[in-house]
């Protein structure tokens, strides 16, 4: 990391599908969010574009307001992703107290900032009986 940083683009208000596709598309997606707000939020019921080089990552969160994501890959290589079950989000927030007090007093949800990053092989080997899963996106 340190001889070439990655090129990350994060929350970029915009997508790669085409605005006037019929099938299934990011723009257009049916929910009870398009049904029930009446505006737009960035993010919750319109895509964002991450943009992603070699060695790009990002910190372990919930998505906001502890909903579901989409992800779509449009070109490259896969993303791996590690997530833990819910029930064991308390396991990652006590560790991540302790690793970055100065953070969880200025903000006890400090997580949600998308700013920290703890390896999940550490959070293994200190809690073994810490569910990760890695999956492959392709």
């Amino acid at each position: 990391m340190t001889f070439s940083a990655p090129l990350y683009g994060a929350d970029l208000l915009n997508t790669l599908m085409d605005e006037s596709s019929k099938s299934w598309n990011l723009n257009n997606l049916d929910s009870v969010l398009n049904d029930s707000l009446t505006n737009r939020v960035k993010g919750v019921n319109t895509p964002y574009c991450y943009v992603g080089s070699w060695k790009a990552f990002f910190c372990w969160h919930t998505e906001d307001l502890d909903l579901s994501g989409i992800n779509l890959i449009h070109e490259g290589k896969s993303k791996f992703w590690y997530a833990i079950n819910h029930q064991d989000k308390h396991i990652i927030e006590r560790e991540a107290q302790k690793i970055f007090p100065e953070h969880f007093s200025s903000c006890k949800q400090f997580l949600r900032h998308k700013t920290t990053l703890i390896n999940p092989y550490y959070l293994k080997r200190k809690y073994p009986e810490l569910r990760i899963s890695k999956i492959e996106h392709k």
